[in-house]
């Protein structure tokens, strides 16, 4: 999966190339506005983020949780660093809390970004995001179901077992 959202950026990149040159020098978009407190970065490109993407592919699980753990221990995340962390959560094996905070991470972050390719990317891991967590919630109502399923099959194979049964030399035949 996760070469697909390399990919998945040079798409963004080159979706960029069609996007009107107005908002691509401009930085505007549709998304809408930033709050005051959010500065919007200039400086960070989708080239930077693939090199981000390449170094986290070749860490293990305690890798990604050393990277998390760096990166949320900081009062207040910049919008790369909360894109870098999105990124981190999204990663396979994610838990279910896990994709939650990065769909709060990734939440109103297009609009921090002058880059159209990088809002685009991050809008694109915001689906992912989205897809990967809805798969997550209907692949557990799956499972549990299956385990209802096989009780009910548990069952009715004891009810036919128990009328099947010949009636002890006590009983009356029914």
């Amino acid at each position: 999966m996760k070469p697909a959202l390399i990919l998945a950026a040079v798409l963004c990149s080159a979706l960029t190339a069609c996007l009107p040159i107005k908002d691509v020098m401009t930085g505007s978009h549709p998304a809408g506005q930033t709050r005051s407190q959010d500065r919007v970065d200039t400086d960070f490109t989708l080239t930077r983020m693939g090199e981000f993407t390449a170094q986290t592919e070749k860490l293990d699980e305690r890798g990604r949780q050393a990277a998390i753990a760096k990166l949320t221990g900081r009062p207040a995340p910049a919008a790369v660093e909360r894109l870098e962390l999105a990124y981190l959560f999204s990663l396979d094996p994610a838990t279910d809390e896990e994709l939650a905070q990065a769909a709060r991470l990734l939440d109103g972050l297009d609009r921090l970004f002058e880059d159209a390719g990088v809002r685009l990317y991050v809008r694109l891991l915001q689906r992912t995001v989205g897809f990967e967590a809805g798969y997550a919630r209907e692949s557990s109502r799956a499972d549990e179901l299956e385990q209802k399923l096989k009780q009910i099959r548990k069952l009715e194979l004891e009810l036919i077992q128990r009328n099947q049964a010949p009636p002890s030399p006590g009983e009356p035949a029914k």
